[in-house]
C-alpha cells in the first residue's frame, strides 16, 4: 500500500471539515471536495464548484493548509487571480503573503515528498498555527 492509499481517508476527513469551516466563514458554497495525489499541485477549483486538494495537505502545517483551502474557496468569489481575488484572501488572512512565502520555501525544501513533509511538520512552529478563526 502506498502513502496515498494509506493516508487518503484521513486526508478526506481532515480537509473536508476544514473546507466546510472556511466556506461558512467566507460565505461561499462548493459542489464537492475531491482528494487526489498530484505531484506538483496543492489544490484547484473548477467552474462547477468542485474543489480538488492534494492528500499531502495532511502533512502541511495548519497555517499553510488553511491558506491553500482559503485560496481555492476564494475562487468561488473570483475565478481568477486578479486584485479582487487577492483582496478576498486578505480579508480573512491578512498575512497571506507570509504564508505563500513559507509554502514556496517548503516546496523547495521538500519537493512535496510525503516523507520530507512529515519531517517538517514535526519541527514546524509558527504563530499563525496558534491563531483561531475570528468570525465577525
Amino acid at each position: 500500500m502506498n502513502d496515498y492509499q494509506q493516508h487518503r481517508q484521513t486526508a478526506v476527513a481532515c480537509i473536508e471539515s476544514e473546507v466546510e469551516k472556511w466556506a461558512t466563514l467566507l460565505g461561499v458554497t462548493y459542489t464537492k471536495v475531491v482528494i487526489k495525489n498530484h505531484k506538483r499541485r496543492w489544490g484547484s477549483c473548477s467552474s462547477l464548484g468542485n474543489l480538488n486538494f492534494n492528500y499531502r495537505l495532511l502533512y502541511l502545517p495548519e497555517c499553510l493548509r488553511d491558506y491553500i483551502i482559503v485560496h481555492e474557496l476564494c475562487h468561488r468569489k473570483q475565478f481568477n487571480h486578479s486584485h479582487a481575488f487577492w483582496f478576498e484572501i486578505s480579508l480573512v488572512l491578512p498575512n497571506y503573503r507570509e504564508r505563500v512565502f513559507a509554502l514556496r520555501q517548503l516546496e523547495r525544501a521538500t519537493k512535496m515528498s510525503p516523507e520530507l513533509l512529515r519531517q517538517h511538520q514535526i519541527t514546524h512552529n509558527c504563530p499563525h498555527c496558534q491563531q483561531q478563526i475570528q468570525a465577525d
